[in-house]
């Protein structure tokens, strides 16, 4: 099965080389932006996500209820980790930690 996966996906990316190669001429500032912030956002994720978590225990916010409030608390728990991790690479970006890009001043 892996083997036929990794066939489609060869495969498939094979027909959208076109219209892959023609979006990322349209938008290479965007996709450079884009690339210059993601080993950042992977290495510094999960440390957002620990911060969050253990301030969320701090103040009571539990995550182990088998009930309607563990739905209903997903959006805190996927918008919280990403507010900390954001306002962290913006506070390590400001002070200039080498390998982070330097927000634009415009």
């Amino acid at each position: 099965m892996v083997v036929a996966l990794a066939a489609m996906q060869v495969g498939a990316l094979t027909a959208a080389s076109g219209p892959l190669g023609r979006f990322a001429e349209r938008h290479r500032d965007q996709l450079s932006a884009a690339g210059a912030w993601t080993m950042p956002v992977y290495v510094w994720h999960l440390t957002a996500f620990c911060v969050f978590f253990a301030g969320a225990h701090t103040f009571g916010v539990r995550n182990d209820r088998n009930d309607a409030s563990w739905w209903l608390q997903r959006p805190l728990w996927v918008a919280g980790p990403l507010l900390v991790c954001a306002a962290l690479l913006a506070g390590l970006a400001r002070v200039g930690l080498p390998g982070l890009p330097r927000p634009s001043r415009r």
